[in-house]
């Protein structure tokens, strides 16, 4: 897998993988949700390039490789806390992309379709006024609050920094 591109996966089935992979296996103090997170996280990514001096795409990691990576010990009951929010707001911000993407779609169609409609004269716009554009409120206002409104994990973040 391409684990300097975030190439990196969580399996919950068993069974047999080729020896280019390395297979991690969490113990008790492990929640492997959490983990799902850190491993797909653009710091990890870029820890994980910094153990390797190979310069081709798709080079060959060892166990060495992610165990030279420093992990903050948060206890299996943080770790689970900290996937759930995690889920919990990627969810939203996930369901907000695919509505702006509905409705970016929508405009295409309509912009293509009142081309066609304008320059093959099936639409007459002689005399018509063109109004100015006025910005309506997307619903992302919203979410940057929620966003804001979490500063338990700001706070945690800042003394994790003092401790490192």
């Amino acid at each position: 897998m391409r684990s300097f591109q975030g190439g990196l996966e969580h399996s919950k089935i068993r069974g047999c993988i080729s020896s280019a992979y390395v297979m991690i296996i969490p113990g008790e103090h492990v929640e492997p949700a959490y983990f799902r997170w850190l491993f797909k996280s653009p710091d990890y990514i870029k820890a994980l390039q910094s153990t390797s001096d190979l310069i081709r795409d798709g080079q060959a990691l060892r166990f060495s490789n992610f165990a030279a990576i420093p992990l903050i010990k948060f206890s299996k009951e943080e770790q689970l806390e900290i996937a759930n929010y995690l889920s919990d707001k990627t969810t939203k911000i996930d369901a907000q992309i695919k509505m702006l993407l509905d409705e970016i779609q929508l405009l295409i169609e309509y912009r293509t379709s009142l081309i066609s409609e304008v320059v093959t004269g099936k639409l007459d716009i002689r005399g018509i006024e063109i109004e100015d554009f006025v910005e309506e409120p997307t619903g992302l206002d919203n979410l940057e609050e929620d966003v804001e409104a979490d500063d338990d994990f700001e706070e945690a973040e800042e003394v994790l920094d003092e401790d490192q």
